[in-house]
């Protein structure tokens, strides 16, 4: 698994020297303007024992000191805390690998900096994937912004994966599973996600889908969707690769 160096720039710890059994991972780069939304959603969840890791990713704007200054003031909502910093840019795979060596928690939702989690969002997955053997779960996402709609409407299904991708990140992992497949793999375009759901197919594992809206997804200017994976050149490339690395594709 693919990591970056990092430098610790906070860090806090409520309680116990072990981390809880749930830690929220959120990789940052240049989301000043959001980042404090997604934190007070992390914040008002139901579940009382988080933790949180929050992996800047060498932003050039002010993200950094945003959630510092947001930690310093909530850091006793969560049983660990720490923002750190990657010493060099290293893109969204390596960033959510890093944030998940930096904590031992055997459960990790991964929530990207633009997004929002309701209140009982971590609760209820906690809760399928206790109530199973399932590696992840995830949840129907409302999508807002510059797109409007629904998104994880549909149960697993390997079959559904050979025409694309219908499940984002946003979802609880099994940090033993993620580890054993090598973490995310740093993909060039994105599509880091569907490679995961798809080396969990070939691994003969399967998610658990939560029929109920836990969590929001934002479609914006600047999102990756919209920048780099979108551009048709890229979407043949992204294309081309993934038919490589998973044959039964039928993309």
């Amino acid at each position: 698994m693919i990591v970056q160096e990092t430098e610790i720039l906070f860090e806090s710890r409520r309680n116990a020297a072990l981390w809880p059994d749930v830690t929220v991972v959120i990789p940052l780069y240049n989301y000043q303007g959001f980042i404090t939304e997604t934190l007070n959603s992390v914040r008002e969840q139901s579940l009382n024992s988080i933790g949180l890791v929050v992996v800047d990713d060498c932003s050039t704007d002010a993200s950094a000191s945003v959630v510092s200054e947001w930690l310093k003031r909530n850091n006793d909502r969560f049983e660990r805390s720490l923002l750190a910093k990657n010493v060099r840019n290293a893109g969204l795979s390596v960033t959510r690998n890093t944030g998940t060596s930096l904590t031992n928690s055997p459960f990790l939702f991964f929530l990207d900096a633009d997004n929002i989690i309701f209140r009982r969002c971590l609760d209820r997955l906690m809760e399928a994937l206790k109530e199973s053997s399932a590696v992840f779960a995830y949840s129907i996402l409302d999508v807002f912004g510059a797109r409007r709609g629904l998104m994880g409407t549909e149960v697993f299904n390997r079959e559904r994966f050979k025409r694309g991708n219908y499940i984002d990140a946003m979802a609880l992992i099994r940090r033993e599973a993620l580890i054993q497949l090598g973490g995310y793999h740093d993909l060039k375009f994105g599509w880091e996600d569907f490679d995961l759901w798809l080396r969990i197919c070939e691994n003969g594992d399967y998610g658990i889908q939560i029929p109920e809206i836990l969590g929001r997804y934002r479609v914006h200017a600047n999102s990756m969707l919209r920048t780099v994976t979108s551009e048709s050149r890229n979407q043949e490339r992204l294309k081309k690769m993934m038919l490589q690395r998973h044959s039964w594709l039928e993309l």
